[in-house]
């Protein structure tokens, strides 16, 4: 009973002390020069934020070009020459080349070119700035991986494990097989050529002739979602994800696993 007594007491106690002294009226009267911090902080922030009106025209995601290569449409924003109105379409050009199949085959930039193919197995060189056709060659395989390149080659791989590197003149350089569908675009870095396969497994070609250098093998499970998927190459190390939550750090040089980790675990129901 005391206790429920002293509770309601205690309360006054405490408000009584909050309470400030009352003040004249004339003290709880504010105005705009009375805190010029406020307005200061307040014009600060309106500086900071981006004008619309003043949008380069040089930003990212402003459509510089687009081209239909069968029934997939490439745009990108290359050209270091600014665009007078942002969004104008530089120019477009529609042919039919085929369709891309199953595959999701992406363009490259190379030394100041465009290059795309296709599934049917053409590969073209375009101007960056016109879009205009400089060459096409005809693979005559089924392209399911690429494009992908540097060091002057371009690179795509084909359903049944074709390797082709093509020189900027269109000049086929080299040709090899690796183990079974190439899927993403193989990757340059340094003297090697990093290619992956729809099996699991991941090559290392010499990018002089294509010779196989080493061979990563990587355990898969029964059945997998058809994937496109290729690597990542930083610092010497090749980064690739697997079925099963994987992610495998394997040398470049040697193809020898640095390490594994598990990122999740699989489920089923």
């Amino acid at each position: 009973m005391k206790l429920r007594l002293a509770a309601p007491a205690l309360l006054i106690l405490l408000a009584g002390c909050s309470s400030a002294p009352e003040q004249d009226s004339t003290d709880l009267k504010v105005t705009s020069t009375e805190k010029p911090g406020v307005a200061e902080k307040t014009a600060a922030d309106n500086e900071a934020i981006p004008d619309p009106g003043n949008f380069k025209p040089s930003a990212a995601f402003t459509l510089r070009w687009r081209r239909n290569i069968g029934n997939v449409g490439f745009s990108t924003d290359q050209s270091a020459n600014p665009i007078v109105h942002p969004g104008q379409v530089r120019w477009r050009m529609k042919r039919d080349y085929g369709e891309m199949g199953n595959s999701i085959l992406r363009p490259i930039m190379l030394d100041g070119s465009i290059y795309v193919a296709n599934a049917k197995g053409k590969i073209l060189r375009l101007k960056p700035d016109g879009g205009e056709q400089q060459w096409r060659v005809d693979s005559g395989i089924t392209i399911t991986g690429g494009l992908g390149g540097g060091h002057g080659l371009i690179l795509a791989g084909g359903e049944k494990g074709e390797v082709l590197a093509y020189g900027e003149d269109g000049k086929l350089r080299w040709r090899t097989v690796v183990s079974s569908e190439v899927l993403g675009p193989p990757q340059i870095d340094g003297e090697v050529v990093v290619v992956r396969s729809g099996d699991g497994r991941i090559a290392g070609l010499n990018i002089a002739d294509g010779k196989r250098r080493w061979l990563y093998e990587h355990s898969m499970p029964g059945l997998v979602v058809r994937s496109s998927a290729g690597v990542t190459i930083r610092g010497g190390t090749i980064f690739a994800g697997f079925a099963g939550g994987k992610l495998a750090a394997i040398d470049l040089a040697s193809g020898n696993l640095k390490w594994e980790a598990t990122l999740s675990e699989p489920r089923s129901n």
